[in-house]
């Protein structure tokens, strides 16, 4: 069975712009320069931690932990304003009607994704949805073992598409093949420097490799 896993954040949801509204938040607190798009999509990364240092926050003052108890509260008290990155229904649809199976694979807390799923009417065009159970949990790679072996999925026949470098360390992981979008959390410049896969500038032209990958 032909398989594609969906990345949920920045991918599939539009949150990037609620992401830096976040950060700016916790920087003018601080009395720090805030950041625009273009810095959020050049520095932004994993670990968070280093992404934290480079725009400006003295660690060395408070805890990781602190700031990031911090933004996620302020994330998920705004994240529902978020919308969904073009093309995501249509892509979804097509990728069902053609006989693929869909599933998320989210660092997101499990609940809050199957809410968010449901709230933008997306939870019919997938099989199954497997986030985190708490934010001090299990990774993406973990979690996304953990769904290859309740699903029983063939690395060799799945695609997972993402819109950062760990998307493609979680693809390596699950010794399956990548395709990354340059729309979300990093642009598509930045990710065809660091990674040696396919990069597209959104769903829609996620969907045509996905096609021509399964049918080569």
């Amino acid at each position: 069975m032909k398989t594609i896993i969906w990345d949920w954040n920045g991918t599939l949801l539009d949150d990037t712009d609620i992401c830096i509204q976040v950060v700016n938040g916790m920087l003018r607190k601080r009395n720090l320069p805030e950041i625009n798009f273009d810095i959020y999509q050049a520095q932004f990364g994993f670990p968070v931690k280093n992404f934290y240092k480079k725009i400006g926050f003295d660690l060395s003052d408070e805890g990781f932990e602190d700031l990031a108890v911090e933004y996620i509260e302020a994330y998920l008290s705004d994240f529902n304003r978020c919308s969904l990155q073009p093309h995501v229904e249509d892509t979804l649809k097509r990728a069902r009607d053609n006989g693929y199976q869909n599933y998320v694979l989210s660092a997101m807390e499990q609940r809050t994704l199957e809410k968010s799923v449901s709230s933008h009417g997306l939870s019919k065009f997938f099989v199954g949805l497997k986030g985190i159970t708490d934010f001090h949990a299990k990774g993406k790679i973990e979690r996304g073992r953990e769904l290859f072996d309740e699903q029983q999925i063939d690395s060799l026949h799945t695609i997972l598409v993402g819109d950062t470098t760990h998307d493609f360390e979680v693809a390596q992981g699950l010794e399956c093949n990548c395709i990354l979008v340059g729309n979300g959390h990093y642009s598509a410049q930045r990710l065809r420097q660091e990674c040696p896969v396919q990069v597209v500038n959104n769903v829609s032209e996620a969907w045509v490799c996905i096609q021509h990958q399964f049918n080569n």
